[in-house]
Formats: C-alpha cells, structure tokens, sequence
C-alpha cells in the first residue's frame, strides 16, 4: 500500500513475512521538503496578505521554516508585509530574534524601501525607530528608501 510515497508493508526478498518500510532516508527528505515547500509558500502568501493568525500559526509549527525565509526573489515575510503595508504582521516579525529587519533581496531592497516606495508611513516609522535598519541604504539602482517615496509622491514619507 503507498501512503503518501510512503511505502508500508513490502516483502522482503524471498521471505515469507511482511517487512514495515517508510522509505529511504532520501526519500523522507524529499517527501517533507516538499510539504516544508509549500507551507513556506502559504507563510509568505499571509505575510503579502497582511493574515496575522496565519503568519502566527504557521511560525509556530516545527517545521524547520525561518520568520526570514526568502521567496524566488530574495523578499523576506518582512519585506512583504512592509510593502503592503501590513504593521501588524511588520510588527510581529521585527519582534523576533531570528528575523533580520534589514535584510536585503536581489536587488538590494530592504523592507523600508518597499515601505517608503509604497507610502506606507506606519511601517516605515516603525522600521525607522529601529537601530538596525539603515535609512540611507542604496538599492540595485542607487535607490534609497527616501528617493523611492520622494519618487511616486509619498511626502508624508519624506
């Protein structure tokens, strides 16, 4: 019988009875990284959707998933909420120990640019009051977080 490519109940090699087999090791690796995977997706999906109670929920599984794992394009959970604007996730994540709130993605954005570019004056007061995040750091494009608001208009940022 195959439960979920976990396999149970194989005979062995010229043996009468039932052996109990879950498996290679290699192949449980596979089979939790991928569930790992996916929750990892979901985690980042309640970040950029600003879904605390799931942000929290999902934090609190055993599951080797990181508050500062990065999607596809280097973005934190941090970096989502604050470019939605979601300071009660931006808040939740900053609180913790394992979550970097600096931290930059491909481009060399952190969350306070996607903050400030996106007009959100919350989120970025609230990562601005941090001695960890730096508000003159430049971007791919020799961007800072202030030129990014000044640049679409947002002069409550500024």
């Amino acid at each position: 019988m195959d439960l979920n490519g976990i396999t149970r109940g194989q005979k062995g090699k010229g043996k009468a009875k039932e052996t109990e087999s879950i498996g290679s090791e290699k192949q449980m690796r596979g089979i939790f990284s991928e569930q790992n995977g996916r929750l990892i997706q979901k985690l980042h999906e309640a970040a950029r959707k600003g879904d605390l109670a799931t942000v929290e929920r999902l934090l609190k599984l055993d599951f080797d998933m990181r508050a500062d794992s990065k999607d596809n394009d280097g973005q934190t959970l941090l970096s989502l909420a604050a470019s939605n604007g979601h300071e009660t996730v931006v808040r939740l994540l900053v609180e913790r120990e394992d979550v970097k709130a600096d931290s930059k993605d491909h481009n060399g954005r952190s969350p306070l640019h996607f903050a400030a570019e996106n007009g959100h004056e919350a989120v970025v007061r609230l990562l601005i009051g941090r001695e960890d995040v730096y508000a003159d750091t430049k971007d791919t494009w020799d961007q800072t977080p202030l030129s990014w608001a000044a640049s679409n208009g947002h002069k409550t940022v500024v």
